[in-house]
């Protein structure tokens, strides 16, 4: 297994505040397909389509918390652009999985909690944002696209296969530490993908606080390249924590499990 360190930024680890990448690979393990038509099938819009990202869970703020959410699911990120004045509304869109269709959204109570990307949802009065696709995992189809009002936008072959994957399982590491900065805290992550396929890590970061529950610190968002163990740590300054004297853990949750850890 090849060992890969990441040096995150914030838009990597990002506290309270959202979903790389679809085709050929990317330096940093994303990889990204875009289609730019004006009349795929005789559309009446000229989109330009990016097909952002697929993983295998997603984070939503819920009046009980924050929670990781996708079993049985896996969520298709695009990116999609209108020119014109007249831009489609965002449940003009779908997304076509075989003989399915598919309306833009998550299926889950609560708000969708976005991280390693930037931009706004979709929206008609600026024509361009983000759509979200939850789509069942694993699922075989000789045809996927993001469909408009009978016209399509079609998804490449590599895509095609990933959507029709098992999510290969990872391994997990964690620790927490304080740094010499009063009231920050450092979190040092190292997780192994032992797949033959790429893969994503959606987590939420949370601390225990006894007024309010578990205050959210950070929704983590990193691509695992197959076969290698992605590395790396930032360091945050989190609110009234009060450092190492607060006595408050930390948290990691993902699908695949939860860990606890205190400075």
């Amino acid at each position: 297994m090849r060992r890969r360190t990441v040096l995150a930024s914030a838009g990597t680890l990002l506290a309270p505040g959202l979903a790389g990448c679809l085709g050929e690979p990317n330096a940093n393990g994303s990889t990204t397909t875009a289609a730019t038509t004006s009349d795929p099938r005789r559309s009446e819009h000229a989109l330009s389509v990016v097909f952002e990202r697929l993983q295998p869970a997603v984070v939503v703020l819920t009046d009980d918390g924050p929670r990781v959410v996708g079993d049985g699911h896996q969520y298709l990120f695009c990116r999609v652009e209108a020119a014109g004045d007249e831009a489609p509304g965002r449940l003009a869109f779908a997304f076509r999985l075989g003989g399915d269709v598919y309306s833009p959204g998550v299926e889950s109570a609560g708000q969708l909690r976005r991280a390693g990307s930037v931009g706004s949802r979709y929206g008609a009065e600026s024509g361009r944002g983000w759509l979200v696709f939850e789509l069942p995992a694993a699922w075989r189809a000789e045809h996927a696209a993001l469909s408009l009002r009978g016209a399509e936008w079609p998804v490449g072959s590599g895509l095609r296969e990933r959507l029709a994957a098992t999510p290969p399982s990872l391994s997990v590491e964690w620790h927490v530490e304080t740094t010499e900065s009063s009231g920050e805290t450092r979190f040092a992550f190292e997780v192994a993908n032992g797949g033959e396929r790429d893969a994503r890590f959606v987590a939420t970061v949370t601390e225990a606080r006894d007024d309010t529950g578990r205050e959210l610190v950070a929704v983590v968002n990193e691509p695992i390249p197959a076969s290698e163990t992605a590395s790396w740590s930032v360091t945050r300054a989190v609110a009234d924590s009060g450092g190492a004297d607060s006595g408050r853990p930390f948290a990691l949750s993902w699908l695949g499990g939860r860990l606890r850890d205190s400075p």
